[in-house]
């Protein structure tokens, strides 16, 4: 649950296209500590977010760090089954979001926990990348949109099945340690419903060659740092 570089680059990546004084309702999708709705809160001014996460170590520790944030009258956190949640809320505040952003725990830790209770606390049991894009499909209004962060290797399945969801991906980005590594990470925002987008591809790469980091990921995160 503490600040990590998935996280950290997808708040600062995610939704680039989209107006910093825009309005919105945004859910933020095993919030862990709550890093990547902080960013959001602090990028777009008019926005209002709420996390949910199924552990309730991270509910308190998200929680405690909205309340002692700037913005901590447009964040709220829920401790909740991201896949339970749009049948416990029917014909409620929680029925439709503009914008849904993930960097769920299954996507960073690799392979399925062979500990029951650990793989429940990690959400890996019910929460896949399948069952993410369905819900976020059924929560997401025509032109939402959903930015996720997973590993690069299952690029293709998450795209295809995004499709089926009528999820369409309008950018992608590759995230590479370095750049004589091989991608790790691949980011990627879909907008729901809209077939005819001209997608856009970029590739991200973290360290120069001398181990400090590149002016390209400097500039998409020094917002977010006091010093880099």
């Amino acid at each position: 649950m503490k600040v990590g570089t998935d996280g950290v680059l997808l708040g600062s990546w995610a939704f680039r296209n989209v107006e910093n004084q825009s309005t919105g309702r945004v859910l933020d999708v095993g919030c862990g500590s709550g890093v990547i709705s902080l960013m959001l809160a602090q990028r777009f001014p008019c926005w209002k977010i709420i996390g949910v996460d199924i552990m309730p170590e991270a509910i308190a520790e998200s929680r405690l760090n909205f309340e002692k944030s700037l913005w901590g009258d447009r964040l709220t956190v829920i401790q909740k089954d991201f896949t339970r949640f749009r049948y416990d809320y029917p014909d409620s505040l929680y029925d439709s979001y503009d914008f849904i952003i993930s960097n769920p725990p299954f996507f960073s830790n690799g392979d399925l926990s062979p500990d029951v209770s650990r793989r429940t606390a990690r959400h890996e049991g019910t929460l896949n990348y399948i069952s993410l894009l369905n819900e976020a499909s059924e929560l997401l209004p025509i032109g939402g949109r959903l930015a996720i962060i997973s590993p690069a290797d299952i690029r293709e399945k998450i795209i295809s099945e995004g499709l089926v969801k009528y999820l369409y991906p309008e950018r992608i980005c590759m995230v590479s340690t370095t750049a004589v590594k091989s991608p790790k990470r691949v980011m990627i925002e879909f907008v729901k419903g809209e077939r005819n987008l001209k997608m856009k591809e970029d590739k991200l790469i973290i360290h120069s060659h001398n181990g400090g980091y590149t002016n390209q990921y400097v500039e998409l995160v020094s917002d977010f740092y006091l010093y880099l």
